[in-house]
């Protein structure tokens, strides 16, 4: 792996850790593995479930169905913490910029809302196509 791509690995870590997802969790990895080929083939969201979801799937040896489950597990752990600490549930919208992360306390919080923001944020700092 090129240092550029060790390095946009590094700031997507960084990003899942100022969402509060734990690393410890299965999806944790594969919204990595999501972000890296979204960025690597310039995909939207409307690829999740055809395209991207089987790939990650394949690199991992599991099916798409268990990625999908996975990152939205990691997901709802992560709304069901900070509910814990705001007594609110936060979702993605778009105001209230964080490092390109948007925040507020309202809506419900699905895969592609998170992955696009990940995915936002991680362009917002430099980053807009890998090889």
């Amino acid at each position: 792996m090129s240092s550029e791509n060790l390095s946009l690995k590094k700031e997507i870590k960084k990003i899942l850790k100022e969402l509060n997802i734990p690393f410890h969790l299965q999806g944790y990895d594969y919204l990595i593995d999501v972000v890296l080929i979204m960025l690597k083939h310039n995909w939207d969201t409307k690829y999740l479930t055809p395209k991207i979801y089987p790939l990650v799937a394949k690199k991992h040896e599991t099916n798409a169905r268990t990625v999908e489950r996975s990152i939205r597990y990691a997901i709802k752990w992560q709304e069901n913490i900070m509910s814990k600490v705001s007594k609110k549930h936060i979702a993605i919208t778009e105001d209230n910029n964080l490092n390109g992360l948007t925040y507020s306390f309202y809506g419900k919080r699905t895969n592609s809302k998170i992955i696009m923001s990940i995915l936002n944020s991680v362009k917002s700092v430099g980053y807009s196509y890998i090889n």
